[in-house]
């Protein structure tokens, strides 16, 4: 984690969605931004040996937003998926 996503992470979900929104920050920076989501997308990056990336992070959200419809998703994906979701619903 670098300097510029410990200070994303003192902005407000909704400052996160506005910048992602206007393409001032990639996906993949809002991902690293949430601490619900970071330590996932790192493990799942990990898993699958991929890179941090803008795509990737897109796949990493549609995947826990997917997880969290099975009954045996884990409150963290949930918690993520729920992130996700809203962050989606904002940009919308």
């Amino acid at each position: 984690m670098n300097m510029e996503t410990k200070n994303l992470q003192n902005l407000t979900y909704e400052e996160l969605c506005s910048l992602v929104q206007e393409r001032k920050i990639t996906w993949s920076e809002w991902v690293d931004a949430q601490p619900e989501l970071y330590d996932g997308y790192d493990t799942w990056l990990a898993e699958n040996n991929l890179e941090r990336n803008d795509e990737n992070a897109q796949r990493f959200i549609s995947i826990i937003e997917d997880e969290d419809l099975q009954p045996q998703a884990d409150a963290t994906v949930t918690e993520a998926s729920q992130t996700a979701s809203q962050a989606r619903q904002v940009m919308k």
